[in-house]
């Protein structure tokens, strides 16, 4: 598995792997003066004369690669939450048809009443009662605008409804 260069300048080294990366770029490099440097440096750099440049050569390889499962590691534990995230927003959004329903169904309810009185001439009385205005065009039926008007007004109860009883 390889790990994108994008990702790794994304990614935010742990003080355990800077101070690592350190390391052995103070061993690339020798001590310099004014570097702080992790534990008693005259051991370290008596350690570091003492070995044969195969067997340095084999520390920073070793070092290397134990920064590279670092960064991988990382990496993984990066996709894993992204992939635990996506299947989250994946569980919610398959909300069953019927509990879909059931959570809706106080709105279903309150459109099946309301229907209802647009459609009935329960709902047409307030209108009936003075037959001679513009909204009743020949005396028992409703015109276009007295439809309109029951319309907006069964639209308004609905709203406040929802806002007050349901919610």
């Amino acid at each position: 598995m390889e790990t994108s260069i994008d990702s790794l300048r994304n990614s935010s080294l742990s003080s355990e792997d800077s101070k690592l990366v350190d390391s052995i770029l103070n061993d690339l490099n020798g001590p310099q003066s004014g570097s702080p440097q992790n534990g008693p440096p005259s051991n370290q750099a008596q350690q570091m004369t003492q070995m044969t440049p195969e067997q340095q050569k084999m520390i920073l390889e070793q070092r290397q690669q134990q920064i590279m499962m670092q960064q991988q590691m990382a990496a993984q534990r990066q996709q894993q939450q992204q992939q635990q995230q996506q299947a989250n927003i994946l569980r919610n959004k398959n909300v069953s048809l019927l509990d879909d329903l059931k959570n809706e169904s106080g709105k279903l309810f309150l459109i099946l009443v309301l229907s209802i009185l647009i459609h009935s001439n329960l709902g047409d009385a307030p209108f009936n009662m003075y037959p001679e205005t513009f909204l009743v065009a020949d005396g028992t039926n409703l015109n276009m605008t007295a439809i309109t008007v029951k319309s907006v007004i069964l639209a308004l109860a609905f709203y406040g409804i929802h806002r007050l009883v349901i919610q």
